[in-house]
């Protein structure tokens, strides 16, 4: 039998990098609630496959040489996870001071608290749904899944560790225990605790295991070019089909993880020992670069899209940067109509008189009415008599701005 932890040793795989680029691209067109990415969702999956792959293999290659050190994984991890994550996050603060309402505030400083320490998807699990309506004004609802990858790297080293130093033969056995017993756990629990299966480690890991098993050489290579070609591309179909065929409806994880996890195992695996041609693909630079920055674009793109929404709703002028942020999410699907929204109806709208209600900048017209009116602009011309009429119309406040209104009441 071969030693697991020396099978499946490597250099840098550029392919791993386009991977990445197409996770992070298929996350952030779902936050931006594209509607050709219903399923984007599924891009943190393919996160955890490629982390548990690329982490297991480096502590492999130390163990092999005998050179692995706790110590010094943890130090890493420290370095790679943490500098970013407290600039991200002290941005957000003020972001939050000034955007979200006091009892928001108070959930986003427990929030805050459960990512510095690693636990915030308990955090969510206990307060909020990934899909539910709420979610989109949770500041750091991203970082669940980066508090399930911490959780499992305290965890699983201590076990490789322990398992190569008295049972080496039992790793490959007890590596495949474990991606059992988890994945088990998820099907069978998702339709009774689906929030639980969704945020919680031991419904997750599997999916890191499945990276593991890779690194660790538990699966034999391919054995021939088409295999490598028919595995590659059954991968992407995969991970395309979750992508765009997947909803928040979906029941997830459970058994509808497994298609975007093994399309991601198939797509590494393709390509160990030699090269896919199809891999080539991947190293599409575009998708590299995404790769990446794809640490920091997904740190920073959820704070923006919430704070960028929130802007509209509390800010001055009562939706400028949500008008923006739609507008720039429509233009990006259809030019034509994206150059017509972006002449009329967000750059060019001048508001009636709105006198400023505690520094706030909400519109409050003569009799009191939360309302704002918006004048003709000629250039609605150009859209048609839709257009027109929406340039014409009051339009009622969000219930945000009136209940914002009613707290400054209050205080008074």
């Amino acid at each position: 039998m071969p030693n697991p932890v020396a099978a499946n040793v490597g250099g840098y795989r550029p392919d791993l990098d386009g991977l990445r680029g197409i996770a992070v691209a298929a996350v952030v067109a779902y936050h931006l609630e594209l509607p050709f990415a219903t399923g984007g969702f599924v891009g943190v999956d393919v996160f955890f496959v490629l982390s548990g792959y690329l982490i297991t293999r480096l502590i492999a290659e130390e163990m092999r040489s005998g050179a692995f050190s706790l110590t010094r994984f943890y130090e890493r991890r420290i370095r790679r996870i943490v500098p970013a994550m407290v600039f991200v996050c002290a941005c957000t603060t003020a972001m939050a001071i000034a955007f979200l309402l006091p009892d928001e505030l108070k959930r986003y400083s427990s929030s805050l608290i459960a990512a510095a320490f690693s636990y915030s998807n308990v955090w969510f699990f206990d307060n909020s749904g990934y899909f539910d309506p709420g979610s989109g004004t949770q500041p750091l609802l991203h970082t669940w899944s980066l508090g399930i990858e911490e959780q499992f790297y305290i965890v699983f080293p201590l076990l490789l560790l322990a398992v190569f130093r008295w049972r080496p033969r039992a790793l490959g056995t007890v590596i495949w225990l474990a991606f059992a017993a988890s994945l088990v756990a998820s099907v069978v629990l998702l339709p009774e605790h689906p929030a639980a299966t969704f945020y919680l480690l031991h419904t997750r890991a599997w999916e890191l295991l499945t990276g593991s098993i890779l690194a660790l050489g538990l699966l034999p290579r391919p054995a021939s070019q088409a295999q490598r070609e028919i595995a590659f591309a059954a991968g992407i179909v995969a991970i395309a089909v979750a992508v765009f065929g997947f909803a928040s409806k979906t029941p997830f994880p459970g058994a509808s993880a497994l298609l975007p996890c093994i399309g991601t195992a198939l797509a590494i695996w393709a390509s160990e020992g030699g090269e896919a041609a199809g891999s080539r693909f991947l190293k599409f630079r575009p998708l590299m670069f995404l790769g990446l920055i794809s640490y920091s674009l997904y740190l920073w793109h959820w704070p923006l899209i919430v704070f960028t929404k929130l802007a509209g709703l509390a800010g001055g002028r009562d939706g400028g940067a949500r008008d923006l942020h739609v507008a720039l999410r429509r233009a990006a699907l259809s030019p034509r109509r994206g150059r017509c929204l972006l002449a009329t109806r967000h750059f060019r709208e001048r508001y009636t008189g709105p006198r400023r209600v505690g520094g706030l900048g909400m519109g409050v017209d003569r009799a009191g009415r939360h309302t704002r009116e918006i004048p003709r602009d000629r250039s609605a011309d150009r859209c048609g008599a839709r257009g027109r009429q929406s340039l014409t119309r009051k339009v009622p406040l969000p219930r945000r701005q009136q209940i914002l209104r009613r707290h400054l009441r209050a205080r008074r």
